[in-house]
């Protein structure tokens, strides 16, 4: 997970050998180092990682949560895909995603691909529960056993260095 798009996305997520989940985090964050704050500076960001992404978003499942759908680099790489090949699920909380207004002007032909899907759901918070509590067997060793995780990160520290 990364929150600096003028870095761009690693090479790894095009890894087809790799069956993990990724989560992306396109928009960045005022606490960063380096700000896109002009249009041509965003506008360069969100070609740069739209090229990368859209080859990734067409070959494996995506889902889309809770997102207003405005023109950013996953909007666009969305649009330039013909398809899903293993479906993309646009989960929101309107109750007609075609409506004028409910989702950015490029969601209505994403929506219309015939392998993209829109699930209404009630909440993001409670729609990341149940698919945690569906793709999780049991709690995150962090949250099950924070003691011996913590255990295990200290004894991998090589720390002969500091002698």
């Amino acid at each position: 997970m990364s929150d600096t798009p003028d870095l761009g996305i690693s090479d790894e997520i095009a890894d087809d050998q790799t069956d993990a989940i990724h989560l992306v985090y396109l928009h960045g964050s005022i606490h960063r180092r380096s700000q896109a704050a002009s249009d041509e500076d965003i506008r360069e960001l969100k070609e740069k990682n739209a090229r990368s992404l859209a080859p990734v978003l067409k070959r494996r499942g995506f889902i889309e949560l809770g997102y207003s759908g405005w023109d950013d680099a996953i909007v666009e790489a969305l649009a330039v895909c013909d398809r899903f090949d293993h479906r993309l699920y646009w989960c929101g909380r309107e109750a007609d995603p075609l409506a004028k207004g409910a989702f950015g002007e490029k969601v209505h032909a994403i929506l219309r691909k015939p392998t993209a899907l829109y699930v209404k759901i009630e909440s993001a918070g409670s729609f990341m529960a149940q698919l945690c509590t569906g793709l999780v067997n049991g709690l995150p060793r962090l949250l099950s056993n924070p003691i011996g995780q913590l255990r295990e990160l200290l004894g991998a520290i090589d720390l002969t260095e500091l002698d």
